[in-house]
């Protein structure tokens, strides 16, 4: 019997490790439903963050729940204020009392963690923002194998924040496109990121690792996400929306396709420099550096583009390498197959690591580490795979792996017992079992 649940327009159902997620209606209506649909997985999260803060970074919650009211608040759009309000709402119906400013402290979390503090605090990078956040392609023309588009993406986090990606969402609002994306509960734009909406238009980024710069008087990079993929129907516009008043938080490369015209983009988003790039018969990588001279040396440090010994350096070679074996080949089940790669250009040999496109940090001992302040199996690396072409794009649907992209296990007990450095983050830490992939689309609702 299947798994569901209804609010007004909205429900929810299981589905292998990932929670689908239907929300339709006016911002506050959306909220709500989002809410009160995920208030236990939004209770269980919130009672973890307060605690977590403070054992991961030395601050009080509370902290940043003021800066997010400070930094953000007054900078966004009133849609998306109500939707949150929304949020905060329907999950308070439950046993979970949250704010609005929670909420959007949960929001710009990574942003004010990752380089807010650090910039205010006139520190290097912290080691979180080294990691990058992802693995990716999108190519087309002469790459695929009908020459229309395939886009891969696998997210790369702290399993601490990443494990709560495990919402798949189909958001129809009142206004703009529908859109169909992976999240979080409580989060308002696919922070993974990774989606497709009703416009044709499909994207996913990877952070830039090591960047420096931070705009306080810019505007949060989740609401730019959020306005892009809800309303922009070109590449050029979505682009547009992203480098609009850009704070510099979560600075990413975005790999966009756009099914009604065949064509490709990569659109690296600094603060000071941006970079857009386009192509009807090519293909683009993601792998947490920037390619733009220009944002790699003014605006990032120990990026690693040309150390294999670094996750940037070496997925960005084993990337080259794949591309150049599947030419004219490229499609889903070849881009599952690159997602799951686990091949090490450093050492040569199949073995996951920090540097393997299928990201396992929990795996390394960093023997070989490339930079300064990687810790031996630290919890951290790829969550998931997704993969979509044109013709998914037009029906609006994905595929998705909730996990990692090729599958490995992650049980906290035998990790922790493994590695009792982390064990007192075990309390905190989910399992997640092997999963199938799985195609989520909007025709399910």
């Amino acid at each position: 019997m299947e798994d569901k649940e209804y609010y007004e327009e909205g429900f929810r159902r299981q589905q292998n490790g990932f929670i689908f997620l239907h929300l339709q209606g006016e911002p506050y209506q959306i909220g709500f439903q989002h809410g009160y649909l995920l208030r236990q997985e939004i209770g269980i999260l919130l009672e973890r963050m307060k605690k977590l803060t403070y054992l991961t970074t030395g601050m009080e919650w509370k902290t940043f729940v003021k800066e997010a009211k400070n930094q953000f608040k007054e900078k966004i759009e009133n849609e998306y204020i109500e939707e949150m309000q929304g949020i905060a709402d329907g999950a308070s119906m439950g046993k979970c009392k949250i704010t609005l400013e929670e909420v959007l402290a949960w929001n710009g979390y990574e942003e004010l963690r990752d380089y807010y503090f650090p910039y205010v605090s006139k520190k290097e990078p912290s080691g979180r923002t080294k990691y990058g956040k992802g693995s990716a392609f999108i190519a087309n023309g002469s790459m695929t194998d009908d020459g229309k588009i395939v886009l891969a993406h696998n997210t790369w986090e702290s399993f601490l924040t990443g494990q709560y990606l495990y919402v798949i969402m189909d958001l129809v609002p009142a206004s703009g496109k529908r859109i169909l994306m992976q999240t979080a509960p409580g989060y308002i734009s696919s922070f993974s990121d990774f989606f497709v909406n009703s416009a044709g238009i499909m994207a996913a980024d990877t952070s830039i690792a090591g960047f420096t710069v931070y705009r306080e008087e810019g505007t949060p990079q989740f609401f730019r996400i959020r306005k892009a993929e809800q309303y922009a129907e070109s590449i050029a516009e979505f682009s547009s929306i992203l480098e609009r008043d850009t704070n510099g938080g979560y600075t990413s490369a975005w790999l966009i396709g756009d099914c009604n015209t065949n064509e490709i983009a990569r659109f690296e988003l600094g603060v000071s420099y941006s970079s857009l790039t386009k192509t009807e018969d090519g293909f683009y990588i993601g792998c947490n550096v920037a390619e733009d001279p220009k944002i790699r040396f003014m605006e990032c440090v120990d990026n690693g583009y040309e150390d294999i010994r670094q996750h940037t350096g070496a997925r960005r070679v084993r990337l080259m390498q794949l591309m150049k074996d599947y030419t004219a080949h490229l499609n889903i089940g070849n881009a599952k197959n690159i997602l799951g790669d686990c091949y090490d250009v450093y050492t040569g040999k199949p073995q996951p690591s920090s540097r393997t496109i299928d990201g396992h940090y929990e795996l390394d001992p960093q023997i070989y580490s490339g930079f300064e302040g990687a810790k031996p199996f630290e919890p951290v690396g790829s969550l998931d795979g997704k993969v979509i072409n044109s013709h998914m794009a037009k029906e609006m649907c994905f595929e998705a792996r909730w996990g990692n992209s090729r599958g490995i296990p992650f049980l906290v007990q035998e990790y922790t017992t493994r590695n009792p450095q982390w064990s007192y983050l075990k309390f905190y830490l989910e399992d997640r079992p092997r999963q199938p992939w799985t195609r989520f689309q909007v025709a399910d609702a």
